[in-house]
């Protein structure tokens, strides 16, 4: 009798250990592994976030690596060349004894340097190096005219037609203000797009490249002047010449890029469409 009380007093005493045990090392997993989950599905989540992440900037430098061999071809590259080494050759030309000390001569090198930018510039934009068209001869004239051009401005401020008082004005005339040419360029954008005129096309996009590399050669002495906020400092020299070599190619993409929506657009690009009418 004895012996089978102590027996079940063994059993039931051996059961409370083992399932205290059990109890005790399940919650110690509990306590353990819980966090660990909680850190291995956070660490997941933020490695899905970084491969999205990576895999959209992969795209998004695919996508700018292919426009870019788009717009830089060969020819582009070598307008940029001929466009650069004009400006810092005629840009020391200026610099000259001889040329500092005549006014008329230093008045005539400067615009036929606005009006040679201009016309490089052009060339780039439309691929025309060297022009193969007649009309592609004439828009590239036609925008060196009106970057060269852009300084008669001077003369109507100083309501004279001596250059001595054209040089000597208090403040810089209205043309030479980038946001009103801004302004102008766009609105000749949407008049165009508006009156659909093919052959007013390239007009807006003209205009902005023969506008705006004049000013950036002038911002190298004055800066930008963008009213009503006020002018940039000057640029240096090297940003001066960068900026002019990077906006031909900035007006072809978008050029490019904002033509090509329309339903005329030749089978080879909007820029070839509009050379080629």
């Amino acid at each position: 009798m004895c012996g089978a009380i102590w027996h079940e007093m063994f059993y039931i005493i051996s059961n409370s250990i083992v399932s205290c045990t059990l109890l005790r090392r399940k919650s110690l997993r509990n306590i353990l592994v819980g966090p660990w989950d909680l850190w291995v599905g956070f660490l997941f989540h933020v490695h899905d976030d970084l491969s999205l992440g990576l895999q959209e900037m992969a795209t998004f430098t695919s996508n700018l690596l292919s426009a870019t061999r788009t717009i830089v071809t060969f020819r582009t590259a070598l307008g940029i060349i001929i466009l650069g080494s004009a400006c810092v050759s005629l840009d020391h030309i200026l610099q000259l004894q001889a040329v500092v000390s005549n006014l008329y001569c230093r008045a005539f090198m400067d615009s036929f340097t606005h009006g040679l930018v201009g016309v490089l510039s052009w060339a780039i934009v439309i691929g025309a190096i060297p022009p193969t068209s007649c009309r592609q001869l004439g828009e590239i004239l036609f925008c060196g005219m009106l970057s060269s051009g852009l300084d008669v401005d001077h003369f109507v401020a100083a309501r004279s037609i001596y250059l001595q008082d054209a040089l000597v004005l208090p403040h810089r005339p209205v043309l030479h203000s980038t946001s009103l040419i801004l302004l102008i360029g766009f609105i000749l954008l949407l008049t165009t797009r508006i009156t659909a005129s093919h052959k007013l096309r390239p007009l807006p996009y003209m205009f902005l490249t023969a506008s705006l590399s004049h000013h950036i050669r002038d911002g190298s002495r004055r800066g930008l002047w963008l009213w009503p906020l006020g002018s940039t400092p000057p640029l240096p020299y090297w940003t001066y010449i960068g900026l002019v070599c990077i906006l031909p190619v900035v007006v072809e993409l978008f050029l490019d890029r904002t033509e090509s929506t329309l339903p005329l657009k030749a089978s080879n690009g909007a820029v070839s469409a509009l050379s080629s009418m």
